[in-house]
């Protein structure tokens, strides 16, 4: 049975599948010495593919666990050549990290080469449980706590957040959303600055003590099934009002119709003449 060709892309490891769809937009991937199309299926292992004269076979699926240590970007090219989380990993086939942590943020992060596996647990619409643990720069009161409960909004998206104090400036917070440096942005709202931010948990799959830092495992076929347990699709929900948390929209009868024709009176054309002053500011009237 055939598949999508961005798709069979995707699975090879090669790319994403958005970005093999702009190679064959491009024009750079055949399929069978055919320059391929939008829209075209093969069938794997019979089907030729060749992206910019490579020729792709699929490969065998990894999906790895890494405690991610500090100093370490999560990109998979960097033009300033700083250190790689992939100069960790000494696997026979090409993988690449399953979403991002900041080049300070410690803890687990998951690399495979199954572009479909990669895209359920990244995206935001399947709801992906991550679990992280805060160091802040002073203590966080329970009033702060209830906040994060209640949602904060970020880029017009309230962030649905479980949180609970560990310790004094410590405070361990789930997830669901994956906006860029969220967890940061959240309490940085609320006044504080993190300090220190460690992952600890992603879809229910938790970052064993035995595994330290710098070291990567290959994840069980039971953390595999969790992980995609935990990915349901669920549509994301609208952006939140300018106005924020409380913010009110006028009733339907006092905002203004968009399809009424808005009637101006036109006008006039005329120029007046200016009127005429003398130069002299305190010139006499003429007899």
């Amino acid at each position: 049975m055939g598949i999508r060709l961005q798709k069979f892309i995707a699975e090879t490891g090669l790319c994403s599948r958005r970005k093999a769809e702009e190679m064959i937009i491009a024009g750079h991937v055949r399929v069978n010495n055919e320059i391929a199309m939008i829209g075209t299926d093969v069938e794997p292992g019979k089907d030729e593919v060749m992206v910019q004269g490579i020729r792709l076979k699929q490969e065998k699926k990894v999906y790895l666990m890494l405690n991610k240590p500090r100093g370490y970007i999560t990109t998979a090219a960097d033009p300033w050549a700083r250190k790689n989380v992939l100069e960790l990993i000494h696997e026979p086939v090409r993988v690449f990290p399953v979403g991002r942590l900041d080049t300070d943020t410690t803890g687990i992060l998951l690399l495979t080469n199954d572009g479909e596996f990669a895209n359920r647990i990244m995206h935001p619409s399947f709801n992906v449980a991550k679990t992280y643990e805060a160091t802040l720069d002073r203590k966080a009161e329970v009033e702060d706590i209830d906040k994060i409960r209640e949602g904060i909004v970020i880029d017009g998206h309230r962030i649905d957040a479980t949180a609970r104090r560990i310790g004094p400036k410590r405070v361990r917070i789930t997830v669901h959303t994956g906006l860029n440096k969220e967890i940061k942005r959240i309490f940085k709202r609320l006044g504080f600055w993190v300090r220190d931010l460690h992952r600890t948990d992603v879809g229910g799959v938790h970052l064993p003590p035995s595994l330290k830092e710098g070291k990567y495992r290959h994840l069980v076929s039971s953390e595999i099934e969790k992980l995609l347990a935990s990915s349901v699709h669920t549509p994301r929900p609208p952006r939140e009002p300018v106005g924020g948390i409380g913010f009110q929209r006028a009733p339907a009868h006092e905002r203004p119709n968009p399809h009424k024709p808005v009637i101006r009176q036109a006008r006039s054309t005329r120029m007046e003449a200016p009127e005429r002053r003398s130069s002299r500011p305190y010139a006499r009237p003429r007899r």
